[in-house]
């Protein structure tokens, strides 16, 4: 099991950032093909261990989502992401680092104050050259939504993931509030270096344009290739992200989120093969910057 305090800290944020959540434009949620084009690059952070390290990203994710009749409505997504890792000094662990996955969600409003909300994923994480058999991590995400009113809905759940020689499992709370026409606080469902859940808190201007400031904690697993310093072993980076995120609706299905911010409580961990841990260090907070384009159809 990964450890008691990441469990805590994931809860605390999750928690504290769903207390209230959105007005904005939840476009994953809508019928039909939605296609998300994202990139982030954060700058050198000096590594406690010595040296600096930088990160870069690009991704792309198709998803459909269908309804039902009966007001069910069914989404599934296709992903990937290509991380390039760059590291100065003694400590260089690993370098690039591929993410493709498969995700879906299902929501059932089952009777007028509850509704379900189930989200299965499977993903396979390794650098480059590494055993794709041993890249995969699977889990879901189960909860239940009560409607308090006609602005306010908090789900209460629970996550579990297993797989890259680690299982974690936690609670969790969405909610949706919208404060007023312009104000609301809640997950961040936007696409960009954070992913769901974690806290924003908006405010829309106009129907084009809302601009937020937001909070997130985010963990990274994959499988390391068998000529690195841990042949066959596992890299993890975890840090808690800060950002502000301007975001323009072309009212034509297009959306465009810029995205400045940094990490915070940065940590990079090396396990061996049986997934003990053999190194981790701290790193600084750095500038992170961010772009995504979503279109609908």
């Amino acid at each position: 099991m990964r450890r008691p305090t990441k469990h805590l800290c994931l809860f605390i944020i999750t928690v504290g950032c769903s207390l209230l959540v959105t007005a904005q434009p939840r476009s994953n949620s809508d019928v039909g093909i939605t296609i998300t084009a994202n990139g982030y690059h954060l700058e050198d952070a000096d590594i406690d261990t010595g040296g600096s390290w930088s990160t870069s990203s690009l991704g792309i994710k198709v998803g459909k989502s269908w309804q039902s009749d009966g007001g069910d409505k069914l989404s599934l997504a296709l992903q990937y992401e290509h991380r390039d890792h760059s590291f100065s000094g003694d400590f260089s662990p690993w370098d690039s680092v591929q993410t493709a996955g498969i995700s879906g969600r299902w929501t059932s409003q089952l009777d007028d104050k509850w509704g379900l909300y189930v989200a299965p994923s499977i993903e396979l994480s390794k650098e480059d050259g590494a055993d794709s058999g041993d890249a995969l991590e699977y889990g879901a995400i189960v909860a239940f939504n009560r409607f308090y009113s006609r602005d306010l809905q908090i789900g209460y759940g629970a996550g579990f993931f297993t797989g890259l020689e680690d299982t974690t499992a936690f609670p969790l709370i969405l909610v949706r509030w919208q404060i007023d026409e312009s104000w609301y606080v809640g997950n961040p469902f936007t696409p960009g270096p954070v992913g769901p859940a974690g806290l924003e808190i908006g405010y829309r201007s106009s129907e084009n344009w809302s601009i937020a400031l937001g909070t997130a904690y985010r963990t990274h697993r994959f499988k390391l290739d068998d000529d690195g310093p841990v042949p066959n072993g596992y890299g993890e980076t975890q840090a808690m992200a800060l950002f502000v995120r301007s975001s323009h609706d072309f009212q034509n299905g297009s959306e465009l989120h810029l995205y400045a911010g940094t990490l915070l409580a940065g940590e990079l961990s090396l396990d061996d093969a049986s997934g003990s841990t053999i190194t981790k260090t701290d790193f600084d907070p750095a500038l992170l910057i961010a772009i995504a384009w979503q279109s609908r159809f």
